[in-house]
């Protein structure tokens, strides 16, 4: 638990700025090297970085992550107006205010925003980061987004204090057990 204090201290003055420039930082470089991608290399192309490691391998994915239910497009924008709905609602609900928090929904809006962005406009996304070292599915930027965000959001909500804060006991404690009147 102590982890998760430590983290809980780190607070930002202006998380809205923090949310946009994490965000913005990483919907740009999602977009960017996509396009980057689509641009200068065909589909089903590949280009080793480092030779049976890492390459640069340009697919479409109409599905899913790991290209699951393709052509299911309709339900993937669903999807994703449902879960900026409620990310916006938290954060109008509970203004977090940890870089911590502030930066693992950056990263998961901004993740989530990038593939929407490719169905909307292309009906696909771009997927080009190629582990070929490990035989793993083909992902971008946005899915990196995704998965860091929510491990990030997981880590925090297992990592929670089940206390209370020492302030918001002390103040229980003189509201309820005291003797004396008011």
């Amino acid at each position: 638990m102590q982890i998760r204090r430590r983290i809980s201290l780190i607070t930002t003055p202006r998380p809205g700025v923090a949310f946009i420039i994490v965000a913005c930082g990483v919907l740009a470089l999602d977009q960017l090297t996509k396009s980057m991608v689509r641009a200068y290399l065909h589909a089903s192309d590949s280009i080793p970085l480092i030779e049976g490691v890492l390459h640069i391998t340009h697919v479409r994915n109409p599905g899913a992550a790991f290209g699951l239910m393709p052509g299911a497009r309709p339900l993937f924008i669903a999807t994703f107006l449902i879960v900026i709905v409620g990310a916006v609602a938290y954060w109008v609900k509970e203004k977090p205010n940890t870089k911590w928090v502030v930066t693992s929904l950056a990263l998961f809006t901004s993740g989530a925003s990038g593939n929407f962005i490719d169905r909307l406009i292309l009906g696909k996304v771009t997927d080009f980061i190629d582990f070929t070292l490990i035989d793993w599915p083909i992902f971008n930027f946005a899915d990196v987004g995704i998965v860091s965000g929510i491990a990030m959001l997981l880590f925090w909500v297992l990592t929670e204090p089940a206390e209370k804060p020492a302030a918001e006991a002390i103040s229980a404690q003189d509201l309820g057990d005291s003797d004396e009147p008011r």
